[in-house]
């Protein structure tokens, strides 16, 4: 699981809105794709910014702070000091503490003090700044890359098996157990026996052609949730 140093930027962004690319960043660690670190600093500058500007959403900043396992690290003054030169002073405690601690990237909105001077800063000091949407297309593309291929599957149904590796386990587990309500399986079997008998009317084939596409969606549906159940490291019961 990558590491990534989100900024006050960031999370400030996360707390004000349930859409977009920084509270997507969120989402994917609730879902332990990847393991966000933060210092003090940010927590600090977050908080003091929407209690000036927006304190109707200091509970969403608590709820997300409280929530999720954050990395804390903190640089010490000898290493705030060897990567000031890069930026502004109050942004170096973040990225003396995103180098400090080995992460992939520190991710950032602040385009005057991180965004346009990135490459000064991976040049200097190894680091990696991206937006949130650039590390959301990244994080897709690999993700993209460890599923199982759906050439075989309509468009619109490999998109939704391919969103499904960013399930939770539970989700997934729910997925791999799921079946037709017991009135659709029923309606099903009871169609299947009235045309081996040739006493479907047209309005029956329809419906029956409706029933059956419905239960080879599930079955893909569940055959890929114990494919990427399995991926994890669960067993799969040999009946699956």
């Amino acid at each position: 699981m990558e590491k990534v140093f989100i900024d006050a930027s960031v999370l400030f962004s996360a707390s004000l809105s349930a859409t977009g690319a920084s509270r997507e960043i969120i989402r994917y660690a609730f879902l332990r794709k990847i393991s966000l670190v933060v210092n003090e600093l940010v927590f600090q500058e977050v908080e003091r910014n929407l209690r000036n500007k927006r304190p109707e959403v200091l509970e969403s900043f608590f709820v997300l702070k409280n929530a999720l396992p954050f990395e804390m690290v903190e640089p010490t003054k000898e290493e705030v000091l060897e990567v000031a030169p890069y930026t502004a002073l109050k942004d170096a405690p973040h990225l003396a503490a995103a180098r400090k601690a080995q992460v992939y990237c520190l991710v950032s909105l602040d385009r005057r003090h991180m965004i346009e001077v990135r490459e000064e800063i991976e040049k200097h000091l190894g680091l990696k700044i991206l937006l949130p949407g650039e590390l959301l297309q990244e994080l897709r593309k690999s993700i993209a890359l460890a599923l199982p291929p759906l050439d075989d599957v309509p468009p619109e149904e490999a998109d939704e098996l391919a969103a499904m590796a960013l399930l939770n386990d539970a989700s997934l587990w729910r997925e791999a157990r799921n079946s037709l309500a017991a009135e659709q399986q029923t309606e099903l079997q009871n169609l299947l026996d009235r045309q081996a008998e040739g006493e479907l009317s047209p309005q029956d084939k329809s419906r029956l052609q409706e029933l059956l596409d419905a239960y080879g969606r599930l079955t893909v549906r569940k055959a890929h949730a114990w494919l990427l159940l399995a991926r994890r490291g669960y067993r799969i019961p040999p009946q699956a």
